[in-house]
């Protein structure tokens, strides 16, 4: 679904939410290394009590933390118009992200032991299927309103304390650093939005890895007391009770007027929480489930909103060609296993093929889809983990990966016997190396390549070893229009494509009186391969003092070129590179060179800049940048020897 909203819209929204003086404040400056100060107090102290090791430790305080940025996804199924948001930090890559990923694996044994804990919505079909529906019964569902922000900082620790203590195997020391990561990753919760630092005071953001289990133990913690232990008397009204984070499910044996009276007295609690409710005595939703009452029995079916447009992937679309195959047979087996009658299968299967007809499948592809979803034995999908995954790869022999849910993307020769987390990897499942790329009409091509040339590596007898099993190759998601047309990082400035005389684009001298590099500059707004003889345009200003810059040296006399970078003033580095020729220094390829084809005449030098790492709003890692880029251009002007004087190169900044 595609929803258009002006940017005054949009930004009013955001702010409606972002005045809320209870939630959150503005920040005079950037904290982020206030704030990173003392994450590193906080991971040393964990180190050295023994909590975990020197390479978990390495790896949670990131090198280069990004800024996290506020946005807000419009609630088009609400009657609010224009919609209210969804607020989300996007916090990829930023300083808390993966301390945030370590409590998150610390907490979810706890969640998985909540008595209404539920998984999927599989789960909730495996539940809904023992029950034996009762004429005194009803459907009732709860929603916890603005869950993740309502919850009082000090609240929310006094709940996983609760559970901590009562219910983990965490020693004491354990115990407390997980408090006090939870506590800092609370009060240290900031974005920027608009230009704008904010911090969190009250919940967690949507988007902060930990917040589903730190949201689920908050409550947890309530239901113990007012569902559970029965602190309001209705307990025996209540049949059945399941909780998927802010989402309640329950079977009510009373009247409508009862349980409005039951939610009234929960809307009373000093934790913060209010909630609103729908009952229904035949059909309720919840999840992806429509649960209607067949005499004893309760039917399941798949629910859709009202408003739900049609976004399955286009047939045509930039996708690897597998999964084309993939994703009708994935929809129709969903379909199989969440309708319990074959005439709710068979009405869902076609509307389900509908909406893949206008996405631009062939009937020819979802039929077989279809007809292998419905020879599939629906309890196979209620009961067995895999069966859905052997299912859609067809194939017995399908390979065992490591399971990456496991903790942080690390690999998990990083961990060792002591650390206090349970990775879940086992010894007898073997890493095969991944080539991931983003996808493109070339990834075929590239796979290829790949495939065909690793016998090459086998000559390594450490790679060899490595490389006995293969090599996976992956395809990255390819660059959306949505990603060009609505980017998380928004601004009110639009962007200014006006020129100045300080936005003169091209390279340029300095002028200052004593630059040596200024005699060398090549003054000029393009530049050339020397091999191809294409010619690019530059679409910046640079001189002899930008910094993080991708130059050119070309030699005047053979035109052999050379690629390099440098985060320094340009005449800097070119100092460097003049000197070693006039003192006929051969340590460098530069040097070597000149001495060789023009007898160290170092007029024969031509500089550009071709090329910036530019800082952006987020404070990303401009040295991997610059160090692609170099890279980047280094291909692309095939400034490689024997073509150019680049014979030593590194592409591991593309790891």
């Amino acid at each position: 679904m595609v929803v258009v909203l002006d940017s005054a819209t949009y930004k009013t929204e955001a702010m409606r939410q972002l005045l809320d003086v209870s939630t959150y404040q503005p920040l005079s400056n950037n904290p982020s290394q206030a704030y990173k100060d003392i994450l590193v107090g906080l991971i040393d102290l964990g180190f050295t009590r023994g909590i975990f090791s020197a390479k978990i430790r390495d790896y949670l305080l990131p090198k280069h933390p990004r800024i996290p940025i506020f946005h807000h996804l419009p609630k088009v199924h609400k009657k609010e118009r224009p919609p209210i948001g969804r607020p989300i930090v996007s916090g990829i890559g930023s300083l808390n992200e993966r301390l945030s990923e370590l409590i998150d694996l610390y907490l979810q044994p706890l969640v998985q032991r909540l008595t209404s804990f539920v998984q999927d919505t599989k789960h909730v079909l495996q539940i809904v299927d023992l029950i034996e529906w009762d004429d005194t019964f009803a459907w009732a569902t709860i929603d916890v309103a603005s869950l993740y922000s309502c919850i009082p900082h000090d609240r929310g620790l006094i709940a996983v304390s609760y559970h901590l203590e009562r219910y983990s195997t965490y020693d004491v020391a354990t115990q407390n650093f997980i408090l006090n990561a939870i506590d800092f990753l609370l009060t240290h919760n900031f974005f920027k939005f608009d230009g704008t630092f904010y911090l969190q005071k009250c919940g967690t953001s949507m988007g902060a890895k930990f917040a589903p289990t730190y949201a689920n133990l908050y409550m947890g913690w309530w239901e113990e007391s007012h569902i559970y232990g029965d602190t309001l008397g209705y307990a025996h009204k209540i049949v059945l009770y399941k909780r998927y984070v802010d989402d309640l499910l329950l079977i009510w044996r009373g009247t409508e007027g009862e349980f409005t009276h039951f939610v009234d007295k929960i809307n009373i609690n000093d934790l913060n929480l209010k909630f609103t409710y729908e009952f229904h005595k035949q059909t309720i939703s919840f999840l992806d489930l429509s649960l209607t009452i067949r005499n004893t029995r309760i039917d399941t079916s798949i629910f859709r909103k009202t408003c739900s447009g049609n976004s399955l992937l286009r047939a045509d679309s930039c996708h690897p060609s597998h999964l084309f195959k993939g994703i009708p047979l994935g929809q129709f087996i969903r379909l199989r296993r969440n309708c319990n009658t074959d005439k709710a299968f068979l009405e869902q299967s076609l509307l389900l093929r509908d909406r893949f007809l206008e996405r631009g499948y062939t009937h020819h592809s979802l039929s077989l889809a279809f007809m292998k979803a419905l020879r599939t034995e629906r309890t196979d999908l209620l009961t067995n983990t895999n069966k859905v995954r052997d299912i859609i790869m067809n194939s017995k022999d399908t390979k065992k990966s490591v399971n990456n849910k496991d903790f942080i993307k690390m690999k998990h020769d990083n961990f060792n016997d002591n650390d206090r987390i349970n990775l879940n990897v086992t010894g007898t499942e073997k890493i095969i190396p991944t080539f991931v790329t983003s996808f493109s009409g070339q990834f075929y091509k590239i796979k290829h390549i790949v495939n065909t040339l690793i016998p090459v590596l086998y000559n390594d007898p450490d790679l060899a070893t490595l490389l006995h099993g293969g090599c996976r190759v992956v395809a990255r998601k390819a660059p959306t229009l949505g990603n060009i047309l609505s980017p998380t990082l928004w601004s009110s400035q639009p962007k200014k494509d006006k020129m100045t005389w300080l936005r003169v684009k091209g390279t340029y001298t300095c002028g200052a009186r004593k630059c040596i590099t200024c005699v060398y500059i090549k003054q000029s707004t393009n530049f050339q391969s020397t091999v191809t003889g294409k010619i690019f345009e530059m679409p910046f200003y640079a001189n002899c003092n930008t910094k993080f810059v991708v130059y050119l040296l070309t030699c005047s006399n053979c035109y052999l070129q050379y690629v390099g970078c440098t985060i320094r003033p340009l005449k800097n580095r070119m100092r460097e590179h003049i000197r070693h020729i006039v003192s006929k220094n051969e340590s460098s390829p530069i040097a070597r060179h000149f001495i060789q084809c023009c007898v160290s005449d170092v007029s024969k030098l031509q500089i550009q800049v071709i090329d910036r790492a530019l800082p952006d709003e987020r404070d990303s890692d401009r040295l991997s940048k610059l160090l692609r880029l170099e890279i980047k251009w280094i291909f692309v002007l095939n400034t490689r020897y024997p073509n150019g004087l680049n014979s030593v190169f590194d592409i591991s900044c593309y790891v």
